[in-house]
């Protein structure tokens, strides 16, 4: 199951505390996930719910509940996060020519100062490379908020959003949902959704084609 917090209040007006006590009264057996699955969390604890509910609200960790009504889920869970903590210390290659593009259709005309919102893009590599999206060097999305003349960065760096496939190989595309947090000041900007290998290189610096929209920050 998925937990967003900001559904949860802004459209049902459901605390995050409320929603996790009807799920454990619900499932004797309740654990969150990190978005990465390398983490795992017993919301039957009260020290580990707390800290999920923080992570959650704070940092947009762990947005995953399983809930299950005997105690077999619990080592299925153990070796998924095994799994998912030997893909975190991989090695990940350099990606050296990242030829590519990312394309969206649709993008808010307006937007207010300092808000959270979502855009839908489409990634596609085109160049020869595989793109990891975990390991010590994870391929993540992100972006700049840049003056219209392209004369001055508000923001050199965004939010990052995991790619939705943990590989993306040569030739394949996927879709993928962009966390995107405007600028606290006000005015009209230029928005450039790209990818980042971390540690690595911004790929629109190595020949990847970002998609660019302006938008006004009201």
């Amino acid at each position: 199951m998925e937990m967003n917090h900001f559904c949860l209040d802004v459209l049902q007006r459901i605390t995050v505390p409320d929603f996790l006590d009807y799920m454990r009264s619900v499932f004797p057996y309740l654990y969150a996930m990190d978005a990465d699955n390398s983490h795992m969390a017993d919301l039957h604890i009260p020290d580990q719910a707390y800290m999920v509910m923080h992570e959650h609200v704070v940092h947009n960790r762990f947005p995953n509940l399983v809930g299950g009504f005997t105690a077999e889920i619990k080592p299925k869970l153990d070796r998924l996060v095994k799994i998912a903590q030997k893909e975190r210390f991989y090695k990940t290659p350099v990606i050296d020519n990242p030829s590519g593009e990312l394309v969206v259709e649709q993008t808010p005309i307006d937007v207010k100062a300092g808000d959270n919102f979502q855009i839908t893009a489409s990634l596609f590599n085109q160049g020869k490379e595989t793109w990891h999206g975990y390991g010590s060097n994870p391929v993540l999305v992100s972006y700049h908020w840049q003056l219209p003349d392209g004369s001055e960065y508000l923001i050199l760096g965004g939010v990052r959003t995991q790619l939705s496939a943990s590989l993306i190989h040569a030739g394949e595309s996927v879709q993928t949902v962009i966390e995107v947090q405007a600028p606290d000041r006000k005015g009209r900007f230029r928005l450039i959704l790209t990818l980042v290998q971390e540690g690595v290189c911004w790929f629109e610096d190595r020949g990847f084609k970002p998609a660019i929209r302006e938008i006004e920050i009201v």
